[in-house]
């Protein structure tokens, strides 16, 4: 498994109601789902894409790390960069392109994007090998939501 597989870009605040489809997207692929890791606390807010770079440039640590999601299921697993949804159309694009590791057709209209995305995508990476490899006694908490009855549905 790669440190970054691919991104997943809600379309609201709620990630809760959108993780059925998610799911549904994601079965051919990895079979039926049985676990879903991520690296966040349910009372962290969600810090976009631009005010992470934006704090980065003026302190050496990283504030915030991306969001992540680890998706395991019976034939494949997945780590996903999950997407802030308001963050900009052309922004939230590259980063789809990157952590795919698909081309990007065409470059941003603002040059500070590219810088932006492949910063996103690089603490992104480093991250993910972090909490993938850590114990879970580690500081960075660890949250499990899996359905002990079958698939997450």
């Amino acid at each position: 498994m790669a440190a970054i597989d691919g991104a997943w870009w809600p379309h609201t605040a709620s990630v809760s109601n959108e993780l059925p489809e998610l799911i549904e997207r994601l079965q051919p692929r990895l079979g039926v789902v049985e676990n879903i890791r991520i690296n966040w606390s349910a009372t962290e807010g969600p810090l976009g894409f631009t005010d992470m770079w934006s704090r980065a440039a003026k302190s050496a640590h990283p504030c915030q790390a991306p969001r992540l999601m680890a998706v395991s299921g019976r034939d494949a697993a997945i780590r996903l960069l999950v997407i802030p949804y308001l963050t900009s159309p052309e922004l939230g694009q590259l980063v789809l392109a990157l952590a795919a590791a698909r081309p990007v057709v065409m470059a941003p209209a603002d040059p500070k994007l590219s810088k932006i995305g492949d910063y996103i995508l690089s603490i992104a990476t480093a991250e993910s090998r972090r909490w993938c490899g850590e114990p879970e006694t580690a500081a960075l908490q660890h949250n499990t939501l899996k359905n002990n009855n079958g698939p997450v549905r």
